[in-house]
This record gives structure tokens, sequence and C-alpha cells, in this order.
């Protein structure tokens, strides 16, 4: 069985290097990109939230409505 670099003129050592280097770049785009979905759902939690309070203040939901709706966010949408 043939070598698939064979026809390259790639030494050995420069393979793993390789991998490794394109393995890094790989690691940090995902990390960039979880790191901006957790801010743009925490953006969202905390814009829900001031809805919520704006809602109770002028009087068309009760607290504990308001506060059922966070919980069941925080938990997943779990609700009890």
């Amino acid at each position: 069985m043939t070598h698939l670099l064979a026809g390259l003129d790639i030494p050995g050592e420069l393979i793993p290097l390789t991998a490794i280097a394109f393995g890094s770049v790989i690691g940090f785009f995902g990390l960039i990109a979880w790191h901006r979905q957790r801010s743009i759902r925490l953006r969202e939690r905390e814009q829900t939230a001031r809805e919520l309070a704006a809602y109770v203040a002028e009087g068309s939901m009760t607290t504990d409505e308001a506060e059922r709706i966070l919980k069941a966010g925080r938990d997943g949408g779990k609700c009890s």
C-alpha cells in the first residue's frame, strides 16, 4: 500500500505539526463560536427578564407567573 502523500515532497515531521496546527485553529474558532452563542443566550435571558418585569409593573402579569416563566427557562423548559 502506497502512502497517500508519497507524491508530495513533505517531510514526515511536518505532517504531525500540520495536524496539530489545524486542530488548534479549529478548536480556537469553536471556542469563539461557543462563547458567542453563550453571550447571545445570556443577553436574550436578560431581555426576557426585563420584559417580564415590565408586564408585572403594568399589572398584566403577577409576580408568581413571571417567576414561574423565568424558572422554566433556567431549568431547560422543565415545568413542575
